[in-house]
């Protein structure tokens, strides 16, 4: 009778409850994977280096995620290679101004240009190749210099776009 509807519609209640407390959480945005990676006390000394390294340890970070720069862009005074969430990454730090950048390039995974910021830092991220590059620091001034300099280190080779037109037509 209407004590069973109401003990199976307490029930049903109760399953729903319990059901929404232990929903898993949604993933929290790459950006957020990002800025709490450069910013982890881990990396607190990567912030700290000036002087540039050698580019042959840039391209090695990058031939270790499957990429082969144009160039490296100068002034990387960290690199290395992170696994940030589940993604594979390059790390590296740019001081500009007396000011650490963090440069991190995420390989094999595009998101959508936007900027953002949060915890004191300003940050942006730009899908460069195939792949993210993301720019974190406490003034964002530099960051379009910086954007355009790993645009040009991402491009494809000269030999291979050498073989195609102006709009990537195979050129005759």
């Amino acid at each position: 009778g209407a004590l069973g509807w109401s003990a199976l519609a307490a029930a049903a209640c109760l399953a729903l409850a319990i059901g929404a407390a232990y929903r898993p959480a949604s993933p929290p945005p790459l950006s957020a994977l990002v800025a709490d990676h450069v910013t982890g006390p881990h990396e607190r000394d990567a912030l700290r280096r000036e002087r540039p390294l050698p580019d042959s340890m840039v391209r090695r970070a990058f031939a270790a995620r499957g990429i082969d720069l144009d160039h490296v862009p100068a002034g990387v005074s960290y690199v290395n290679e992170c696994i940030v969430g589940d993604y594979r990454t390059v790390h590296m730090v740019m001081p500009q101004d007396g000011e650490p950048i963090s440069v991190v390039y995420v390989a094999r995974h595009r998101e959508p240009e936007r900027d953002f910021a949060g915890d004191g830092l300003r940050g942006r991220e730009v899908p460069i190749a195939n792949g993210t590059l993301f720019l974190l620091a406490r003034d964002d001034r530099r960051f379009g210099a910086l954007e355009q300099a790993w645009r040009g280190a991402l491009a494809a080779p000269p030999r291979l776009a050498a073989a195609f037109g102006p709009a990537g037509a195979p050129r005759r």
